[in-house]
């Protein structure tokens, strides 16, 4: 859907023209890629078409910027799967290609967008779940193994849905009243399909139906795949959203008080007493491929501050993050030496003075010392940005595919260091060919390329916020063939050798969390 802003500045600061504006506030384009978008029409201001790039914005002016859905980037279109829908809610496993709601240079080219313009049932599988009719949803599970069987189908569903995805934009989303549609969008000749359904004197077309309504509660990066719920309605949206809110908050809390209270080393079981005094019925769980080979059964509790590199003052003056420095995170340890300490250890530390409390629990399912990589689960007591990216990478084992952050020390807990912005952009810009050679190799001499982190959602459980009595819901997704499509490996061996290693993963996180293959 198109992006609107009402612009708004203090009266301490200069008047300024909106490509600056745009050029200033939305770097994620540069500025002639601005300019291109408003000489073609793509901006309105207060309902009017802007195309020079000198107006100067006046106060509450409303800034509307409407591309063509055909100049964003490329997503995985194919690959979601829809696990259970009612009258409430849908959920489903995305892929890892592909972000859940507009941001950045996406506005339709999203889950929410792929969703609204070909319909859910175009994603059902033989699993899929519709409207009341499991209560609990415990044998509602989607593996690597079991989807082979519905590829078929989704083509057909595909090919079924596929007139309905060529309409024009105009018939895929909302637009204000008020606001005129682009002149270059006008100009463009009408297809033939449309042509053979314009009505006639007899027969008038129904006006397209609003495109049905999803809402967020939760946000997975476009890179990482899984599972996630959206929302039908507003009451089921505040439902759900209050159910993780008010997890988050709880445990975040007992973490944070854990820490100030104590100084001892956090550990797996204040992990676990914490998890027990929490609403059980609320929780997600991840897994992860790791570059490195850690010791299976090895369990990683990670416990520290962490905030974006805008707020940290080591980075005040570094000009190599200064661009992307509200989304870069990092991390700093709960207690930092004092200055010209001279006496005990434990008493030449003090608590750290920045960032929001951050604890994550890594176990080690498989690993392989071949390939060098490992696959692990992942649970969260708090939820900061990217939290399990930069606390795996400070473990000395960074995500597999991680553009973004690595290790300062492979295999070593010396902490998490962030690329630079130019080296960053490189890498997510490279749309010809978005699988990147892995820089230092899964193990040496091995060559694999990937194209995006290999973190998937894998367990999400909840209540139902509308069904009386309560319902709890549990829905998990096998990362296997979602990790095993964005990884290419040089030698045909080695990638079975990955295969094995993903199934044998899941199939240690089935055993002890008692799912159902």
């Amino acid at each position: 859907m198109p992006r609107e802003v009402r612009y708004c500045r203090p009266k301490s600061q200069p008047a300024e023209t909106v490509l600056s504006f745009f050029a200033r506030k939305f770097t994620y384009l540069s500025r002639d890629a601005w300019k291109h978008h408003l000489s073609e029409g793509h901006v309105f201001i207060n309902g009017a078409i802007l195309t020079e790039e000198d107006y100067v914005l006046q106060q509450g002016d409303q800034l509307r910027f409407a591309p063509p859905r055909s100049l964003e980037p490329r997503v995985d279109e194919e690959n979601i799967r829809v696990l259970f829908e009612d009258a409430s809610l849908l959920v489903c496993a995305k892929n890892g290609n592909l972000p859940v709601a507009e941001g950045g240079r996406y506005c339709e080219n999203t889950l929410i967008g792929v969703l609204q313009r070909r319909g859910s049932g175009a994603f059902h599988t033989a699993d899929t779940v519709v409207g009341g009719a499991v209560a609990g949803c415990e044998a509602n599970k989607v593996t690597c193994e079991k989807m082979h069987a519905y590829v078929a189908a989704d083509a057909a569903l595909t090919l079924k849905a596929a007139s309905s995805s060529e309409l024009p934009d105009t018939h895929l989303k909302r637009t204000s009243p008020s606001v005129s549609p682009s002149a270059k969008r006008s100009r463009e000749p009408t297809p033939p399909h449309a042509v053979a359904a314009l009505p006639t004197q007899e027969h008038r077309a129904v006006p397209p139906a609003a495109p049905p309504t999803l809402l967020t509660v939760q946000r997975l990066d476009k890179e990482t795949s899984g599972v996630l719920v959206l929302c039908r309605n507003c009451r089921a949206a505040k439902a759900m959203a209050s159910q993780f809110e008010s997890q988050t908050r709880k445990c975040s809390a007992a973490v944070e008080a854990r820490v100030t209270t104590s100084r001892a080393a956090f550990t797996n079981e204040d992990f676990d007493r914490i998890v027990r005094q929490s609403e059980k019925s609320v929780g997600k769980t991840y897994m992860a491929v790791l570059l490195g080979a850690a010791p299976i059964g090895a369990t990683f509790v990670v416990v520290n501050y962490m905030g974006t590199v805008e707020s940290h003052p080591a980075y005040q003056h570094d000009t190599a993050h200064s661009q992307l420095k509200r989304l870069k995170m990092c991390c700093e340890p709960l207690f930092s030496p004092l200055a010209d300490s001279e006496g005990p250890k434990e008493d030449s530390l003090q608590p750290t003075q920045w960032g929001k409390v951050a604890c994550t629990r890594v176990r080690v399912l498989t690993s392989s010392e071949l390939l060098g990589l490992s696959c692990v689960q992942v649970e969260l007591l708090t939820g900061r940005s990217h939290q399990i990216r930069v606390h795996c990478a400070s473990l000395g084992y960074p995500i597999f595919g991680d553009k973004l952050y690595t290790s300062v020390s492979r295999g070593k807990p010396d902490g998490c260091v962030a690329a630079p912005d130019a080296v960053y952009l490189a890498r997510v810009r490279n749309e010809d060919d978005p699988f990147l050679l892995v820089e230092n190799g899964a193990a040496f001499g091995r060559r694999v390329w990937c194209r995006r982190h290999l973190l998937h959602a894998t367990e999400l459980q909840f209540v139902h916020p509308e069904k009386h009595p309560a319902s709890a819901m549990r829905f998990v997704a096998s990362p296997g063939d979602f990790f095993t499509r964005d990884v290419r490996w040089e030698s045909p061996a080695d990638s079975n050798s990955f295969q094995v290693l993903l199934s044998e993963a899941f199939e240690q996180y089935s055993t002890a969390n008692r799912v159902s293959v």
